[in-house]
């Protein structure tokens, strides 16, 4: 078998991944810390507030 064949194979059964990274599907907000407004994303799945670098800087309840 050639070998992109092999390698398309391994990709259907799980054993190679395209990216390493896990995505997440991310929602722009503005989170109020005091009397600073801060632009943030936040990930409603998982309850988690990212900054626009990609840090976790806060978790909220997921209803």
């Amino acid at each position: 078998m050639e070998a992109w064949r092999k390698k398309l194979d391994k990709y259907f059964n799980g054993e190679l991944k395209l990216f390493e990274e896990n995505y997440t599907i991310t929602y722009p907000c503005i989170l109020k810390r005091g009397r600073k407004r801060i632009k943030a994303k936040i990930d409603m799945d998982h309850g988690v507030i990212y900054n626009l670098k990609g840090k976790e800087i806060g978790k909220v309840k997921v209803v």
